[in-house]
């Protein structure tokens, strides 16, 4: 097959995207061979909107030099800050053909993925993960990086700063690696670069190259491109039973309760709702959810009955009633493994989520203990599951009983 690929890249380069969108539509991960005037703004930005007009700040070199030396990058930041820009702009300066295996978020299988067991004509290879933390929560992530390491191809990564990199760093360890040993410099292998704010002048400057006049600019580089202006007045027209989706949702991300790519079941949503008390009055959720579809605020799938969340819409644009400052609290969490004690894959979400989330000291032994009950009763719950996936939530309780 890496024959076929590479005799289709001599004779036409679209024959190697051709195979691997097939492939990906079969629900296969795999590499492409690629030269930087090929890579396409969509093949990592995905479906956000792309504009020519590119900031470049000193970080951005700093990313460029640390690909030159074969370091693994992670480039660390808040929503919006422009780290998925950033590698993009940096992958493109490369000056030579290279392999590029690609995990974008929305992917929800790594079961089938391929390696070359060896550098292939001397090409470098580069695996670049968009958020790091959707893809820890794909099944077979561990495997799949090992992998990488193995065969010595230079990771590239993104990743959420704060309770999101905190995450990581657990689920990671839960499996025996480490981001440290991949990402900091103290052990050879890689940087950490962080992406942070820009300064309010700085903002105007940009808005007014690109010609935005109407833009709700929260520090990020990201938030002038992105319509939060709009959206937020969108939001302040939603009728209730639409702000009550929206909330929930929203809790629903706090608590950690989204597959990878942020996307929720609606199930899961319709649970929350139960919880909290928060009605639906009128209408069926799926007809609020379609509604709100229209509204852009997410995508809706209604095969997989799931909705597929916009993270910057959830931080910046939906707020919480007023008076409610820290809502993934210890009875929130309660309150979502009772309505999901019987959803294996929601209590390991969330278990996942509580040993990272303790929003007191004082309530650390207590979200340890549900964090142990989530993984004990996922288990108890998996008995007649695949082998792999069974042994894995046993490994989550083994790890939860030494946390404690």
């Amino acid at each position: 097959m890496e024959f076929l690929i590479k005799a289709l890249s001599a004779i036409n380069p679209w024959g190697v995207r051709w195979l691997t969108r097939r492939d990906e539509e079969r629900g296969i991960w795999r590499a492409r061979q690629i030269s930087p005037s090929q890579l396409r703004p969509e093949d990592l930005l995905v479906d956000r909107d792309y504009r020519k007009y590119f900031f470049r700040r000193p970080e951005d070199d700093r990313i460029k030099s640390a690909l030159d030396v074969g370091r693994n990058v992670l480039v660390l930041g808040e929503s919006l800050s422009g780290k998925t820009r950033s590698v993009y702009e940096a992958l493109k300066q490369l000056p030579k053909i290279y392999w590029l295996y690609l995990f974008r978020k929305n992917l929800m299988s790594l079961d089938k993925y391929r390696y070359p067991g060896r550098p292939i004509d001397g090409y470098h290879r580069f695996f670049v993960i968009e958020d790091l933390q959707s893809f820890v929560k794909v099944p077979n992530f561990a495997t799949v990086l090992s992998d990488a390491i193995e065969h010595k191809v230079q990771i590239v990564a993104t990743c959420q700063s704060g309770i999101e990199r905190e995450g990581v760093v657990k689920q990671m360890g839960d499996k025996g690696l480490s981001l440290e040993f991949l990402f900091d410099s103290t052990y050879g292998r890689g940087t950490t670069i962080r992406l942070g704010e820009i300064a309010l002048e700085k903002a105007k400057q940009i808005a007014g190259d690109v010609g935005i006049t109407q833009y709700h600019f929260n520090g990020m580089i990201g938030s002038i491109f992105e319509p939060l202006f709009k959206m937020q007045q969108r939001y302040v027209s939603c009728n209730a039973n639409e702000k009550n989706v929206l909330i929930t949702l929203k809790e629903l991300y706090d608590c950690g309760l989204m597959r990878s790519g942020f996307r929720c079941s609606l199930i899961w949503i319709e649970r929350a709702l139960a919880t909290n008390k928060r009605c639906i009055t009128s209408v069926t959720l799926s007809g609020v959810v379609e509604q709100l579809a229209q509204l852009e605020f997410f995508a809706f799938d209604s095969r997989n009955q799931e909705v597929s969340a916009r993270e910057a819409y959830l931080k910046y644009v939906v707020e919480y009633p007023t008076g409610i400052v820290a809502p993934a609290t210890l009875q929130l969490f309660q309150d979502l493994v009772s309505a999901n004690d019987t959803d294996p894959e929601a209590l390991k979400l969330l278990g996942d989520r509580i040993f990272v989330a303790a929003d007191k000291p004082e309530h650390f032994e207590k979200m340890a203990e549900l964090g142990v009950s989530c993984c004990n009763r996922a288990v108890e719950l998996s008995a007649g599951a695949p082998p792999r996936l069974l042994a894995g939530r046993q490994v989550d309780l083994g790890n939860a009983l030494a946390v404690c």
